[in-house]
This record gives structure tokens, C-alpha cells and sequence, in this order.
């Protein structure tokens, strides 16, 4: 019996700790809490929110079910969390800055307290897209 409880025990928290982080090898699943488009000369245009969940490897992120934006790869720079106490922070970009496209997309994303916490940019010459999101492993 008291072994039954010490594996149970261990199960539990088991299952508890590897919810709240996550690292290589996981999918993070996240729900849009806000998402906007603004382009210049004209009104900042709210799009539909959508659910997505991204695959984090070694050294790059593949979204999927992210609008535009799926199996895409990024690299990943460490993070910064400007003095704040966070579990986790990780960051990526994709520039398009060549000779057939002018434009550069960031994401970041930090596990808090409060869990984990999304925000995306793609940015154009007159366009910017922005979508926050809350995500879980």
C-alpha cells in the first residue's frame, strides 16, 4: 500500500510539473486572444481569432494551423526577460529581406506565473499584423 501511494504520489506530480514547462520535443497549443491588422491611410482591422500550435526543436519553431504561416521554420534567439522572473523565454524571427520580398516577421513567447504568454508581429513596408495568444504544453 505504501508503495502504491509513493508511485501515485510521484505520477501526480509528475504529470503537474510537465505542464507548466515545456523544451525540446513539445507542442505548445495556443488559443488567439486578440489578433489586428493595420495597414496605412486606413482603420486598424480586427481579424478572426483562431486556435494554432507550434513544434518546438532544437533550434527552430514550425507552426501549424497558424494563418500563413504553417510548417514554417524559425531560428531562435535566447530571450530576455528585462529583470522580470520568468520560467521561460524564447524568441524567433523570419526576414524576408532579399531581392523578392521586403519584410520581417518576430514572435515571442514567456511562461509566467500567470502561463504561457504569446505575441506574434509581421510587418511590411505599410502593413502590420499583431496577434496575441495564450498557450499550454
Amino acid at each position: 500500500m505504501k508503495k502504491l501511494i509513493t508511485l501515485l504520489f510521484t505520477l501526480f506530480i509528475s504529470f503537474f510539473s510537465t505542464q507548466g514547462y515545456a523544451g525540446v520535443g513539445d507542442i505548445y497549443k495556443c488559443q488567439m486572444t486578440q489578433r489586428y491588422s493595420m495597414t496605412r491611410g486606413t482603420p486598424v482591422y480586427r481579424m478572426e481569432l483562431k486556435d494554432f500550435n507550434f513544434f518546438r526543436s532544437n533550434n527552430s519553431v514550425k507552426f501549424m494551423g497558424f494563418p500563413l504561416m504553417n510548417h514554417m521554420d524559425y531560428k531562435l534567439v535566447p530571450g530576455n526577460t528585462y529583470g522580470q522572473r520568468l520560467d521561460e523565454v524564447f524568441q524567433g524571427y523570419n526576414d524576408w529581406t532579399d531581392e523578392t520580398s521586403e519584410g520581417v516577421e518576430n514572435f515571442v513567447y514567456t511562461l509566467t506565473r500567470y502561463g504561457g504568454e504569446f505575441s506574434f508581429t509581421r510587418q511590411f513596408a505599410n502593413t502590420i499584423e499583431v496577434v496575441l495568444a495564450d498557450c499550454r504544453i
